[in-house]
């Protein structure tokens, strides 16, 4: 295209635009005899009028990380005057660019000189070819012939990185600037600018990039860098007006190319508030602060609000980290294009402080602003919260943002003042370690983490302290030495094993021992996990279960010890049907709540029933003569409800460092047993005075109310929340930010008619049902049938909801920004493809 109504045609056609890739090559070819003024003036538009028309239509459609790419420079055939009208115009080119560049900036324009490049049209030289392109490749620059494919790398190379040449501005000084850097991470070049002389080749012979013999190579415009891609690309950086002085600064130094200019141009556009309400939604209420409204004249910013402002959810939003949300006018742009909206206006992202600038990917965490009369510092990016999704009425949007790298940021008020919008936003202050707000969010929400830029990012003293948490246990994770790949399940589905022996334990508990049908041994489990049962039904869906393996890891047959119940469908089968010869199906042993190999002391604590995770424990435990540390703590009602008592005290016997305590709650009951049995209730004094040192691992498992007492008192006792693991019998306590009709009754069957897609079952509530397309997700039907869940971003972000699956697929309605782990599924953007059961 070489006039302005074709470019402004295609302008038109298109949406946004983050990068023009455009020849600037001259159209005129031949002898001067040949020229006409028609291919003269071919020639100029192409190259000098083309590239301000692209400039003039484009540029108010793309981001500010977006750049302009042109390239040229194929040679001649054969010397010819007729190249000199070319030069002209060429030189012409050089004057545009370093003028785009000032006019554009922050954009980067960059221009490119491949050389000789064998498009085919050398072919008509016949035999000569191979002899002219080898007096090509020893003079040209690049020591070789180009292809095709290097102009396309050469390219995309100039597009996407951003240590490419850009022009920015001192706010300081107010004064122009060059810099790039010869690598990430390297040194830094800046070159500030004065007057109209072009220093390209001089500063490229001055830092020795490329010599031509003894001399650096006559370039012009053109500064060759490096060899990228097997040639050498001849890259613009520009503008070059002058040389005022030559400085080397550490990249370190600087958070991001072209942040200078950039920052120097951030407004607040609005200034948007709204206190907290109750939303009705999907059958609940919702108690959120996400309906923010632009209000007019100035505000005063406090420490943990905006006046007139609020948030509905103190757990992820709001307080002193999360007092203020910034989202950019920019990305409004951005989303009314890609969800083709209109009716996107300021605060529908929940964002207090609309901006024009201060994107994502350029400020970083720690930068401080002065906006108004304020002054702020970033802390963290936004969370992925299900609401911003309401609000848009956009169930994907909280794995939108992350996805596409848009998620707005925190600010902390560091001094309190009036802000309005057209506010100059102005960094006082650059944040340490260089990584933006979309550095961080990747971080933590996508695939991939770099444990080096785990460090930098633990090295931002601004950090939230929610991240720096979370990045902590990332670490911690990264850094342990590589173990074992985690086991995958000891088979799919359910298998058929057979009930060897059936022992009373108490008169409620009895356990069931099991082995293989096919005499095949069984795959070990871990001490601490359990399996799931199922039990045949007439005409109905089977019920599953799930039950602790109270048996000795390693052991030929597995052991499951079952409470019967008063109501329990299935406890009450299996106490009064099950017998020896009988056979049952069972999923493979699973669970997290595992001994884990350290050398710290142990404390086990349980409650009724919940003794056989940690009986399986303490066999593992007495199975090696561990040397460490072990206080076996129980409580029961009285003695004949110690299931496994005198199993317990010979394998404590087998441990030189272990210490028993048990105490029994019955009223009226005369104690009669060893020093260590106590009647009545454990306290958190007694837990206090079993001296557990901070760096034990503990293990509840019983009832909930147990195992919250207990946490409490080991936490005040001086254990740290990661150190104290539990296993909850049936539902697990549910995880649902910011709804305020929480779910009380019993599991139920969905309301409506009988869905006729595959069978649901979820486990830990005993309830099977069949799929209803309904409802768009398992997590949605889960809630229809008052199944206690787990969830914060309801897109695949956060993984809040993942949920081990038993036996089936499921099919992903919205793509996980990172897959679960092989046999768990994300309800909350899944549908069943088969028959599932789900640990739920």
């Amino acid at each position: 295209m070489t006039d302005e109504t074709s470019i402004a045609t295609l302008a038109g056609e298109v949406g946004s635009v983050h990068h023009v890739v455009s020849t600037a090559s001259a159209r005129a070819r031949g002898a001067v005899r040949d020229l006409t003024p028609e291919a003269i003036l071919l020639s100029f538009h192409t190259n000098v009028v083309g590239p301000i028309m692209l400039a003039k239509h484009f540029a108010p459609k793309m981001p500010r990380t977006g750049s302009f790419v042109l390239f040229s420079g194929v040679a001649a055939l054969e010397p010819d005057p007729g190249y000199l009208g070319v030069a002209a115009t060429n030189g012409s080119v050089n004057v545009v660019i370093r003028s785009l560049a000032v006019e554009l900036a922050p954009l980067r324009v960059n221009a490119i000189s491949p050389g000789t490049v064998d498009t085919g049209a050398w072919d008509g030289l016949g035999e000569k070819k191979d002899a002219f392109l080898e007096t090509k490749s020893a003079t040209n620059p690049a020591r070789r012939i180009g292809t095709p494919e290097d102009i396309a790398q050469a390219v995309l190379f100039a597009m996407t990185n951003t240590f490419m040449t850009v022009c920015q501005r001192r706010p300081e000084t107010d004064r122009l600037f060059l810099a790039f850097e010869l690598g990430p991470g390297t040194l830094r070049v800046e070159v500030l600018l004065r007057g109209t002389v072009d220093i390209a080749g001089q500063l490229a012979g001055g830092l020795g990039i490329v010599r031509r013999g003894d001399r650096p190579d006559p370039v012009g415009p053109f500064l060759y860098v490096a060899r990228v891609f097997g040639f050498l690309a001849h890259l613009t950086f520009v503008p070059f007006s002058g040389l005022l002085c030559l400085s080397w600064r550490r990249a370190d130094l600087v958070c991001g190319g072209g942040r200078a200019g950039r920052m120097a141009m951030a407004t607040l556009l609005s200034v948007n508030v709204g206190l907290p309400k109750d939303v009705h939604w999907q059958g609940r209420t919702v108690h959120t602060g996400a309906w923010k409204y632009p209000v007019d004249g100035p505000r005063m910013v406090r420490r943990l609000n905006i006046d007139g402002d609020g948030q509905g959810d103190l757990q992820g939003h709001g307080g002193e980290q999360r007092a203020v949300l910034v989202y950019q006018t920019q990305s409004y742009a951005y989303w009314r294009e890609v969800l083709e909206r209109d009716d996107l206006e300021f605060g529908r992202f929940g964002e207090n402080f609309t901006v024009d600038g201060l994107a994502d990917d350029e400020v970083c965490v720690g930068d401080r602003y002065r906006i108004g009369e304020a002054e702020f510092e970033v802390t963290q990016p936004r969370v992925t919260c299900y609401r911003v999704g309401m609000r848009l009425n956009e169930p994907r949007m909280a794995s939108l943002l992350v996805a596409h790298h848009r998620p707005g940021f925190y600010l902390r008020v560091i001094t309190e003042g009036r802000v309005r919008a057209g506010d100059r936003i102005t960094r006082t202050r650059t944040g340490k370690g260089s990584l933006s707000v979309a550095d961080i969010d990747a971080l933590l929400y996508l695939p991939g983490a770099d444990p080096a830029t785990l460090r930098t990012a633990l090295s931002i003293e601004a950090l939230s302290p929610g991240w720096r948490q979370s990045f902590e246990d990332m670490s911690r994770r990264l850094d342990q030495p590589p173990g074992p790949a985690p086991a995958a399940p000891g088979w799919q589905g359910f298998k058929r094993l057979r009930v060897s022996q059936v022992a009373t334990e108490t008169p409620v508990v009895s356990s069931f021992y099991l082995r293989s049908t096919d005499s095949q041994p069984l795959p070990t489990a871990m001490p601490g996990q359990y399996l799931s049962v199922r039990i045949p039904r007439e005409g109905r869906q089977s019920p599953v279960r799930s039950y602790s393996l109270s048996s000795a890891p390693g052991a030929a047959e597995y052991r499951i010890s079952v409470k019967r119940e008063e109501h329990g469908e299935v406890s009450t089968y299996l106490h009064t049907r099950l017998k020896r010869g009988d056979v049952i199906e069972a999923a493979a042993p699973r669970g997290a709540f595992v001994l884990t190999e350290e050398r710290t002391p142990v404390a086990l604590f349980s409650a009724g029933i919940g003794i056989t995770p940690v009986l399986a424990m303490l066999y593992e435990l007495a199975g090696e003569r561990s040397s460490r540390a072990v206080w076996w703590v129980h409580t029961a009602r009285e003695p004949g409800q110690y299931a496994f008592a005198e199993e317990t005290r010979q394998l404590l016997a087998r441990l030189p460092g272990a210490r028993a305590f048990v105490y029994y709650t019955a009223p009226d009951l005369k104690v009669t047993e060893g020093p260590y049995v106590t009647h009545g209730r454990m306290t958190s004094g007694n837990i206090r005075e079993l001296g557990i040192p901070g760096d034990a691992h503990a293990y509840l498992c019983g009832p909930t109310g147990f195992m919250s007492d207990v946490t409490s008192a080991l936490q005040l006792a001086g254990l740290s929340g990661s150190n104290i693991h539990t296993e909850v019998f049936g539902a697990l306590t549910a995880i649902n930010p910011g709804v305020t009709d929480r779910v009380t009754g019993r599991p139920h069957q969905p309301p409506g008619p009988q869905g006729t897609g595959p069978s649901v079952t979820f486990a830990r509530s005993g309830l099977s049902t069949r799929w209803s397309d309904r409802y768009g997700t398992l997590l949605e039907l889960a809630e229809a049938c008052d199944i206690p869940t787990r969830w914060s971003c309801r897109t695949g972000v956060c993984h809040t909801c993942t949920t081990p699956l038993l036996t089936g697929q499921v099919q992903y309605t919205t793509q996980p920004l990172e897959d679960p782990a092989s046999g768990e599924a994300l309800p909350c953007c899944s549908i069943p493809a088969t028959d599932v059961v789900l640990d739920l």
